[in-house]
């Protein structure tokens, strides 16, 4: 059908779009600035924003790397192992009673006695002597939990997804677990991309003092609907 089709060409829309937004942006803010160069001469006041060359040079890097790569790529990251390894869906059809296979089971208990290890090896350390939940200044705010709970919830997500696709199959050498663990991320390549000129968009729209990104929910939400444009635009698996 012509569906599928039309979806698919929606795919680089956002890279596009997000493209061409800090480039509008800078036209208006050159455009503006000539507007308020000319009403001077008039004798006419006039604020203008002001982005120069000189500016985007020195802000430009900054505003693509206080994005949260890091973040990004984690998620990923551990959503494709978990798909990758068949964790998710063995999980399902255990739900539904129809792991038959004696191997299967013997994964799924490896994942759980794994997950169990972990728990017992945060927990403790979580809450007694509290090193791990409040800040050298007592504070959960700075803590070591609070700014790397994403690293440790990666790390016990990989930890359990290796367990499980090594006793299941699914993971047979390191090569399968590293092409697993980038499977998003190289789908999602391109919405990445986008994210470079959507984190300069941000960055001039702060700068011109706008309300677009008041709010650091509208800055996700930004940020991430190139993505929910790949997850509408992906072809259909059959079977």
């Amino acid at each position: 059908s012509s569906n599928p089709m039309n979806r698919k060409s929606l795919r680089y829309l956002p890279v596009i779009i997000y493209a061409l937004l800090p480039a509008l942006l800078w036209l208006y803010s050159i455009a503006a600035n000539i507007a308020s160069l000319l009403a001077s001469d008039r004798g006419i006041h006039m604020n203008s924003p002001s982005i120069g060359i000189r500016w985007f040079l020195a802000s430009s890097t900054e505003s693509i790397s206080s994005l949260p790569w890091g973040e990004i790529l984690l998620i990923l990251a551990g959503a494709s192992m978990i798909h990758t390894s068949g964790l998710l869906s063995a999980i399902r059809r255990a739900m539904h009673r129809q792991v038959r296979s004696r191997r299967m089971r013997s994964a799924l208990i490896t994942a759980a006695i794994t997950l169990a290890l972990t728990i017992a090896l945060l927990l403790p350390a979580t809450i007694y002597p509290w090193n791990l939940l409040y800040s050298i200044t007592g504070q959960l705010d700075g803590s070591p939990l609070a700014d790397g709970w994403l690293m440790a919830l990666f790390a016990a997500t990989a930890a359990i997804t290796i367990i499980f696709g090594i006793v299941a199959g699914t993971y047979r050498n390191i090569g399968d677990i590293i092409k697993g663990a980038s499977q998003l991320i190289a789908t999602h390549a391109h919405s990445i991309v986008a994210l470079l000129p959507a984190a300069l968009f941000i960055s001039m729209s702060d700068h011109l003092q706008y309300p677009l990104f008041h709010y650091p929910i509208t800055q996700y939400i930004f940020l991430a609907l190139p993505f929910i444009c790949d997850i509408y635009t992906a072809e259909p698996q059959n079977g």
